[in-house]
């Protein structure tokens, strides 16, 4: 309990860190109407979340079933060759068994931000709570199988952005394949643009890995992965287990001790991340914090770039149109990756500016410098500060506390 103690004070020095050097910068340049990446309560104090992606039929449920011990029982997730009903699936702790629909759940603080998607897409939530032990500590997303989905053409609700919703906020996420069943078409494309800057939260599972001799795993798990890294964008390969995730016992021939090595450290994996909390949520504050920065500095290259041209013409109007439209031509996105090293997949892309400076014009915008006071100082300072040092001494803070436990439980 003491760790829970140090772990619930160290995230709320994150919030306060987030509202003292965050937030200000976040409303002047108004960030939230240009990303659906808030970071509130929700997102600081949530259990950590574990998230399933892939195909359908790669047996995702089953792995879930696994993983929770509800194999074979009423609370078992559905599971078969047929595409499952295409229902967003949410199991979260409770005291006792309860079936939620996707109003229940959106009541909940943690993924009340799902309300925004609309009731189409609650209608396609589903939840249960379990008294269960690992749901003490994560709570577990089942997103649908990306070919089941195609087959719906006429989608009532923003599947990518629902996706991306859960990707933003998930400690850890699988994408489960079944070895004999890897599809690689244009969906498959699409999710990995969507896992683009989370190579670290993403886990490549290889299920029903008993199904083939050890030669064509090793073969299948080489392709799969370097075909993998390109669409990530990553120069490191995603890391990858194959296991056979039900309690089923294996094939013969499967190659017993490389399967068992392999799920032994998967469950390692998944208890390291549950451990990493205050540190997943730190770095998820600073990525924040980044997008905020990053935000700013580019409605101000909008901006500078206005003030410098708006001279040679009469109407300001027609000048900040033609930037806004036109923004290659005026180098406003290479200039800013250039100047500042961002990362393009970190910058929203010119199409979304064309909507956000509809909302809020370029020059009722104040340049980033004008945004200092006498006694307040620059926000952008504070946020450069929190950035490079507050965020990550937070880190040291946290294991410092947690070593004296240690320390005090040994007696030294």
């Amino acid at each position: 309990m003491m760790r829970d103690g140090i772990v619930l004070n160290v995230l709320k020095d994150v919030k306060k860190l987030v509202e003292n050097s965050v937030r200000s910068l976040e409303g002047i340049f108004k960030y939230n109407d240009v990303s659906n990446r808030n970071f509130g309560d929700s997102e600081i104090f949530s259990k950590p979340l574990v998230l399933f992606l892939g195909p359908w039929s790669g047996g995702k449920s089953s792995i879930v079933n696994y993983l929770l011990g509800t194999e074979y029982t009423q609370n078992a997730l559905k599971t078969g060759a047929e595409p499952s009903a295409t229902f967003f699936q949410i199991l979260m702790h409770g005291e006792s068994e309860e079936m939620l629909d996707g109003t229940q759940l959106a009541a909940d603080w943690t993924f009340s931000g799902l309300q925004k998607f609309g009731q189409a897409f609650i209608d396609r939530l589903r939840g249960k709570r379990l008294p269960n032990q690992l749901l003490e500590k994560v709570n577990i997303v089942e997103v649908p199988g990306i070919l089941e989905v195609r087959k719906q053409v006429d989608r009532p609700y923003p599947f990518n952005d629902v996706v991306q919703w859960f990707i933003d906020r998930a400690d850890i996420i699988f994408v489960v394949y079944d070895p004999t069943k890897l599809d690689t078409g244009l969906e498959h494309e699409a999710l990995f643009d969507q896992l683009k800057g989370r190579q670290n939260q993403v886990r490549v599972l290889l299920n029903k890995a008993d199904s083939v001799t050890q030669e064509e795993l090793l073969l299948i798990q080489n392709n799969l992965v370097w075909n993998l890294s390109p669409l990530m964008a990553s120069s490191l390969p995603p890391t990858l287990y194959a296991g056979s995730y039900w309690s089923k016992p294996y094939k013969p021939d499967a190659p017993v001790r490389l399967l068992k090595s392999h799920e032994t450290h998967m469950l390692q994996d998944l208890r390291d991340t549950i451990d990493s909390v205050v540190e997943n949520t730190i770095a998820e504050a600073r990525r924040h914090a980044v997008r905020v920065r990053n935000h700013a500095k580019m409605v101000d290259c909008y901006l500078t770039t206005f003030l410098n041209h708006k001279g040679f013409f009469g109407n300001k109007k027609a000048v900040a149109d033609d930037i806004i439209e036109n923004p290659h031509n005026y180098h406003i996105f290479e200039g800013l990756s250039t100047l500042s090293n961002i990362s393009r997949y970190d910058l929203p892309d010119s199409e979304v500016y064309k909507d956000f400076f509809r909302l809020h014009p370029l020059y009722d915008f104040k340049p980033l410098a004008s945004t200092c006071t006498f006694f307040r100082g620059c926000p952008l300072d504070k946020l450069d500060t929190a950035i490079a040092y507050e965020l990550p001494e937070l880190v040291g803070k946290y294991k410092k506390r947690l070593q004296s436990i240690v320390s005090k439980k040994s007696g030294h």
